[in-house]
């Protein structure tokens, strides 16, 4: 191959791994041979962190790659960087001034690390640096190949730029990855099934709740690759809402776009259509990113979470939290009586505790106060 051809192979290698973290060797392989080197390494470090943002090395034997690791490494980066710029490129074995290379010779870090490899010089690339952190491309020659030359640091410039570019690109894609894994991992514990849908209501993800209702085919299904609901009349303001997410936030529907659904038996449900986004991605001919998220629930309290919740708050004794979730079960005071063995007098005498505690009224108020304060993760049993 020509030079010429060389580098743009190098630097499309550079761009690959940049959004694909596994090509990062076969990367640093060729620019290792396009500088004439026999090892390297391309890494991103912040010092204030023991771990590395990222650290590729390619031809070390494992055994010299962890003594790199554990021993010699961190301390011989961190020489070269303190004493380098971004842009800057040196060689080990002309740094002059700045290093005395004959006292090599007598450390251990020759005697036990370099020389056995056949390790000569090297030469670095500083990519970027900041008051903590920095990343670099560093080349090993060995001593069958001479000291680095003017060729290598030419050659060095010609890459250089580009595997600074995508080491940032990499950090990019990395916190977006991070992000997205996160808010997938957030929603997998809601007790609300959430359907993330493109503008065409095609399903792109749903959370295990999600996944559930998908399985049971209630109140939601899947007709061919698209999310519908069961209840015909709640359907078609569901997929109107979704079609009309991809508008952008001010596309919420009234009322925050809930819609009230009937299931197959009867149980009922409430949906949310929450837009994820402006319009943009429609002219950009986006057909597979999210635009929408629906949330469905089932239209019930979770008692023991939300009267949990209110002893926190309120300060409820364990007799009067045994009688509001009695209540709220049962609906009244007799069946409350009758279930807990006590006298009707008794669990009047709490009920009005409960609503000098909370500033309710009446039952109604009471149960309507207290599911505000059911929880939207799923319990570990459920989870």
């Amino acid at each position: 191959l020509s030079e010429a051809d060389e580098v743009s192979s190098v630097i499309a290698l550079a761009y690959d791994a940049a959004l694909d973290p596994a090509l990062w060797p076969p990367a640093l392989e060729a620019a290792c041979k396009f500088l004439y080197c026999f090892q390297g390494v391309v890494g991103s470090f912040d010092l204030l962190r023991p771990e590395v943002d990222l650290l590729i090395p390619w031809g070390y034997e494992e055994p010299y790659w962890n003594m790199f690791r554990q021993t010699y490494g961190r301390n011989a980066i961190l020489a070269a960087v303190v004493r380098t710029n971004p842009g800057d490129v040196v060689s080990l074995a002309r740094w002059s001034g700045e290093f005395d290379y004959d006292a090599l010779y007598e450390s251990d870090h020759f005697r036990e690390f370099s020389e056995p490899q056949g390790q000569l010089d090297s030469i670095q690339a500083t990519l970027s640096k900041s008051a903590s952190g920095f990343s670099a491309l560093a080349a090993v020659r060995h001593e069958s190949g001479g000291y680095i030359g003017e060729t290598e640091f030419r050659r060095m410039r010609l890459i250089a730029p580009h595997f600074q570019r995508a080491v940032l690109i990499g950090k990019i894609v990395d916190l977006q990855r991070i992000k997205a894994a996160a808010m997938i991992e957030t929603i997998a514990g809601l007790v609300a099934g959430v359907f993330l849908v493109n503008a065409l209501g095609g399903l792109v993800h749903a959370n295990p709740s999600g996944e559930a209702m998908l399985t049971a085919e209630d109140p939601v299904t899947l007709v061919k690759g698209t999310l519908a609901v069961v209840d015909p009349r709640a359907n078609r303001a569901i997929m109107e809402g979704l079609g009309s997410a991809g508008d952008g936030d001010g596309a919420v529907a009234p009322g925050g776009g809930a819609v009230a659904l009937v299931g197959k038996g009867g149980d009922r449900f409430v949906a949310h259509v929450l837009p994820l986004g402006g319009g943009g991605r429609r002219e950009a001919g986006s057909s597979i990113a999210a635009t929408a998220a629906l949330f469905v629930r089932q239209a019930t309290i979770n008692i023991p979470a939300a009267v949990a919740a209110a002893t926190q708050l309120y300060g409820f004794t364990p007799a009067e939290e045994r009688v509001l979730r009695a209540v709220i079960e049962l609906g009244g005071v007799g069946p409350t009586a009758a279930v807990l063995g006590v006298a009707q007098r008794t669990v009047r005498t709490h009920l009005e505790r409960l609503f000098q505690k909370t500033g309710a009224t009446r039952q109604a108020d009471l149960v309507k106060l207290i599911a505000g304060y059911a929880s939207p993760v799923l319990s570990p049993s459920h989870a």
